[in-house]
């Protein structure tokens, strides 16, 4: 995978380096350490979905998800770890109407080996 910004291209995995310094009237600074960045991609899509109802506690509706790890995190593999899978998308319907405002969510996550 080759990502283009004008006329440079990033691979996945490509460490970019950067060092700045300033520069007045009197001529230029020493440069700043220097620091390292590796160049990743989005994260592919979360496979293996599953939605369980788990009834109601505390006058809220319980919902258990289970998702498989992507095939792709970062460099075009899963070595890179991903940060989060807080973002949840969620939709309430009937037959007869949909919820179209924000559904309130509380996320635990459940983790298992």
């Amino acid at each position: 995978m080759i990502n283009r910004i004008g006329n440079v291209s990033f691979a996945a995995g490509m460490v970019i380096s950067v060092q700045i310094r300033s520069r007045n009237a009197a001529g230029p600074s020493s440069w700043s350490k220097q620091l390292n960045a590796t160049v990743l991609y989005l994260p592919g899509i979360v496979p293996n979905v599953s939605v369980n109802l788990g009834g109601e506690q505390n006058g809220l509706v319980v919902i258990f998800v289970a998702f498989t790890l992507p095939s792709q995190t970062g460099l075009g593999d899963n070595t890179i770890s991903l940060l989060t899978y807080v973002q949840i998308q969620a939709v309430a319907s009937s037959s007869s109407s949909t919820c179209l405002q924000p559904l309130p969510i509380s996320f635990l996550p459940l983790l298992s080996a």
